[in-house]
């Protein structure tokens, strides 16, 4: 998929892996509801996710989507599936509504960093949001300069909000309000919150 194109309003779901996908710079997912993904082939090396940006490019704005059920009935048995994924840097992820994801609600890997994940709410998913870089694409410095603020994350099986693998510095927490996960909080991140517990 080519740079500057907006994807908006579709209603996605059936037996992929992927609802929808980014190959390229300065596009945007607005107003979709990818829903119940049931991942075929099931939990894989190939992954899933409900919202994905993929590649060396970035600057996605993924912005006031539904994203629910995906790989749901393979949930706390499959970290690969995610329900919006991102693996570059300088996007924004904001007023999502994520739920019933088999492994993280809003998951940064690869070379994600200088990510701006604000207004989602991401409740009832093996984990809530996930900063960090690993395999193909990870840099030296790491995920860093990110800025999480004002989500409401709640009733994730493990973590609510944490950091895995490799973390730079400069990372903000700001007034979230994270409730009812095994562990609320695992980052080592500026926290600077209203309403959460660490």
């Amino acid at each position: 998929m080519g740079n500057y194109v907006d994807i908006e309003g579709f209603d996605i779901s059936g037996t992929g892996r992927i609802g929808l996908a980014s190959g390229g710079a300065h596009m945007s997912f607005k107003n979709n509801l990818v829903h119940d993904l049931t991942i075929s082939g099931g939990c894989t090396g190939g992954g899933g996710a409900g919202i994905l940006t993929n590649g060396k490019l970035g600057n996605v704005v993924i912005d006031s989507n539904v994203v629910r059920n995906i790989g749901a009935q393979m949930s706390g048995s499959c970290n690969k599936v995610q329900g919006i994924y991102i693996s570059n840097a300088n996007n924004i992820v904001s007023n999502n509504l994520v739920s019933g994801v088999a492994a993280v609600g809003i998951h940064q890997w690869h070379g994600a960093t200088a990510s701006t994940i604000v207004n989602n709410k991401v409740f009832g998913n093996m984990a809530g949001i996930l900063l960090g870089q690993g395999d193909a694409g990870a840099t030296s410095a790491g995920s860093a300069n990110n800025y999480v603020a004002n989500n409401t994350v709640y009733d994730n099986t493990t973590y609510g909000i944490y950091e895995f693998g490799k973390v730079g510095g400069n990372n903000r927490y700001v007034d979230n309000l994270v409730s009812s996960s095994k562990k609320n909080y695992r980052v080592k991140g500026s926290v600077t919150d209203s309403g959460a517990g660490k």
